[in-house]
């Protein structure tokens, strides 16, 4: 009788084990998997990480060169406005001038 329980106990206790074994094999199997694929993500947001960082240089570039043109634009224009006044006065003056030829005669 106590070879049977002894028995019956090591029986159960070996479907038990294997059981156990079982388990820890999905679980590891599954455990990988995650890990694989966090480290596919890893590597996606790594690259997303650059290509952001590359975007973001090329818009500070692209912000500079814009100050860099609205700046000349700004000067441009104000040496346009100064020689629209001098043409303005030139042609006062011309007028001023020919009105006292004008007057001389």
């Amino acid at each position: 009788e106590k070879e049977g329980k002894a028995s019956g106990l090591v029986s159960e206790l070996t479907s038990i084990v294997k059981e156990q074994k079982v388990r820890m094999t999905e679980l590891i199997t599954c455990r990988q998997e995650m890990l694989s694929e966090l480290r596919e993500k890893v590597k996606l947001l790594e690259s997303e990480g650059n290509t952001r960082s590359k975007l973001e240089a090329r818009f500070d570039n692209l912000q500079q060169e814009n100050c860099r043109l609205s700046a000349k634009v700004t000067a441009q224009e104000s040496v346009i406005a100064g020689l629209r006044e001098e043409r303005k006065l030139w042609g006062q003056e011309l007028a001023l001038q020919g009105a006292t030829l004008a007057q001389d005669r």
